[in-house]
This record gives C-alpha cells, structure tokens and sequence, in this order.
C-alpha cells in the first residue's frame, strides 16, 4: 500500500516550514503537521528534521498497550470554508482586510502581501482548495476527544489500531508498516 505522507503535513503556509513534508529521520520516513504524526518504516527521499524536533520523543511517549480498532467513524459535515467563501482560492487579505491598501499616520499606501488586489492568489490554507470545511467533527474514544478528519486518515491506514492515553495524552497508533501520535481535542 502506498501511503500518502503529504496529508499529515503541514500546509505551505506553515511557519514551521519543516513540517510541510516528510521527513527522514532514525533510518525511517516521517510526517507531521504538529496534531498528527506518522512513522513509516521505509525510508524515502526526504530531508531531515531540525535537531530540536525530536521525532522519537513524541512516539515513545504513545501508550505501549492497550490498542483497540478504531471505532465505526461517522460521515464529515461540510460547509463551505468562511476564509475563501467557498472558492478554494482566493481568499480575502487580512493584512489589508480586502481593501488593497491601508491608512499608516495618515497616509494610504498599496498593501504589499496582495499587490493591492485585496486578495490573495493560491490554494486556500484553510480548506487546502477543497473550498469545503469540516464543521467541528469531535469523535470520543474512551475519555478523549479527537477530530474526525486526523482519524479518517489514521483509519484509512492498514489494519489501524489506537490506543488513547487519558483525555490529554498523546494517542498513539500502529498500522501495518508503522506508527504515529494523535493530540486529543480538549472539549
């Protein structure tokens, strides 16, 4: 089965922008967007972490036991993302609120983040182009929460099992050819 890695990264407007694609590190492949982790054992050709992101600190603090299926997950409710209204792109400046320019000591000057359009061009962060949005889809599973769109990707992995640790701790999960952390949601 092959494993798509990008869906756990970051998204290219990321500051961390060593989590906006997998990763080699421990002699195997990693992806993260800082919620979610995954650990391949293979290993592909991927740069390295910084040092100070220390993958094998997160996983080995995953419970060892207590591993379970993962319960029959319920159906996304979509609604068209606020941030692009719906478009997938094109969203709205924050830095000029949409008016293309901004008043400074009386002074009005071309916003430079859109080019004084009072948009901004690409791929929307918020619902990665898709222009659709989750509504909060929270998922309990023994005492902590966790959102439905991390789980349908840890679910859609093979022979996926989880195992929670308390309503705060770092789930962990294992699936045939590896394994990964999940943050629970505080409710």
């Amino acid at each position: 089965m092959n494993i798509d890695l990008q869906q756990f990264c970051a998204s290219e407007h990321d500051r961390r922008t060593w989590l906006r694609t997998p990763f080699n590190v421990g002699g195997k492949t990693g992806a993260s967007n800082g919620l979610i982790m995954i650990e391949l054992d293979a290993v592909g050709d991927h740069p390295s972490p910084p040092s100070d992101f220390n993958v094998a600190k997160v996983l080995d603090s995953t419970p060892t036991a207590g591993y379970e299926p993962l319960p029959a997950l319920p159906a996304p409710v979509l609604v068209p993302c606020r941030k692009c209204g719906g478009h997938g792109h094109g969203r709205k400046c924050e830095s000029c609120d949409g008016d293309g320019e901004f008043e400074h000591h009386g002074h009005d000057y071309e916003c430079k983040a859109c080019d004084g359009e009072g948009e901004l061009a690409g791929e929307c962060p918020d619902c990665r182009g898709t222009g659709k949005r989750e509504t909060s889809n929270l998922v309990q599973i023994n005492d902590a929460f966790f959102n439905l769109r991390y789980l349908s990707l840890v679910a859609a992995l093979p022979s996926a099992e989880i195992a929670t640790a308390g309503p705060s701790g770092i789930a962990g999960f294992r699936f045939i050819g590896g394994r990964g952390a999940l943050m629970p949601t505080r409710t």
